[in-house]
């Protein structure tokens, strides 16, 4: 009886590296398609985000020297903070007051709002809820494309509220 005797296989390390680099693209492509988040951002805010860059366009290219205007801030917040204020920017120089001094929990007597939002504020209040995935409408002024009003619904819990911002009685208090 014959015995057959087996070949040694020739074994090519470029085979091993093949295996190697064919795992490796499969994983890569599983990450693509179940961990990269989309990048792409929705129609919608799309057209939100180009709309904001138009109007600031406007806003900065009819902007008057000075002017003046009332601004008023919806949200579940103190009262300090949504209490209606006069705003006043003078060739660059701004100024915020109440109609009257208004009074905080505290006790404190207050003049001028904390943290006042300017118009050029609203365009970036705008820009971050969009980024931020909240949903956003926006009404522009028709003749200088500021916000004139401005609702943010951040809806990402039950507890949070809509931001709301309006602006209104803008004067020309000086022209360029």
């Amino acid at each position: 009886m014959s015995r057959r005797t087996w070949r040694k296989g020739v074994y090519q390390s470029t085979t091993h590296l093949a295996v190697v680099l064919l795992l490796v693209i499969v994983f890569v492509s599983v990450a693509y398609f179940f961990a990269i988040p989309d990048s792409r951002i929705p129609a919608q805010q799309a057209e939100i985000l180009d709309d904001l860059q138009t109007n600031r366009e406007i806003w900065l290219n009819r902007r008057p020297l000075s002017y003046r205007y009332i601004i008023r801030r919806t949200c579940f917040c103190l009262e300090e903070y949504v209490e209606p204020y006069i705003a006043t920017e003078e060739r660059g120089h701004k100024t915020a007051s109440y109609r009257s001094h208004i009074q905080t929990r505290s006790g404190e007597i207050l003049a001028t709002p904390p943290d006042a939002i300017w118009l050029d504020n609203l365009f970036d209040v705008v820009e971050q809820a969009v980024s931020e995935g909240d949903k956003v409408t926006v009404n522009y002024d028709s003749r200088y494309g500021y916000p004139a009003l401005v609702n943010v619904n951040r809806g990402h819990k039950a507890t949070d509220a809509d931001d709301r911002y309006e602006v209104r009685d803008f004067e020309v208090l000086e022209y360029q």
